[in-house]
């Protein structure tokens, strides 16, 4: 049977339509999948950073030392912690350029005004890479204060006499001379 006009534009919509909805379906997972991965990193990021404020102590303690060696420890620190905790698989396996290799904490601090600060910057790549929707960077924060503690020295050192009330079941309440 001879092909008529009405089949053949079918065929013409069909053959562009199926590739362009194909590209805006593969488009959206590529973006969903990225968001996957921002969201993974950010809570990897604050589950170490909680982790590190717990020995912000320690590192209070033996005073804030040099901004450089802060840096280079709390990259390999947080690189691997974060490599456990997101899966290092994972990340190799992902959209971010180079796997989890790609990621970079160099902006993070340690004890810096009672704080930890962790910086992950990283570079993504969608699954198909079109004009206007090409590779670009990605960063993740998160800020914890480290837990350093009550300093009862300062506050012994400002000879302020502190009142103690006693309050009993009833309701009454003793002040202590």
């Amino acid at each position: 049977s001879p092909v008529t006009p009405k089949k053949a534009v079918i065929t013409v919509e069909a053959s562009i339509a199926i590739p362009l909805f194909l590209f805006a379906v593969i488009s959206i997972l590529s973006f969903l999948d990225i968001l996957r991965i921002q969201m993974n990193l950010d809570s990897a990021l604050h589950q170490v950073a909680s982790e590190m404020a717990v020995y912000g102590f320690a590192a209070d303690q033996t005073g804030n030392g040099n901004l450089a060696v802060s840096t280079i420890l709390s990259e390999t620190y947080v690189r691997k912690k974060v490599n456990e905790l997101a899966g290092k698989e994972y990340l190799d396996n992902s959209c971010i350029h180079k796997g989890s290799g790609g990621i970079s904490y160099l902006g993070s601090r340690i004890m810096e005004q009672d704080k930890i600060v962790l910086r992950a910057s990283y570079q993504v790549d969608p699954v198909v890479p079109v004009i206007g929707f090409q590779s670009f960077t990605l960063s993740s924060k998160a800020c914890v204060r480290a837990y350093t503690g009550y300093d009862v020295l300062e506050k012994s050192n400002r000879n302020e006499e502190e009142e103690i009330v006693f309050i009993t079941e009833t309701g009454t309440a003793y002040h202590k001379n």
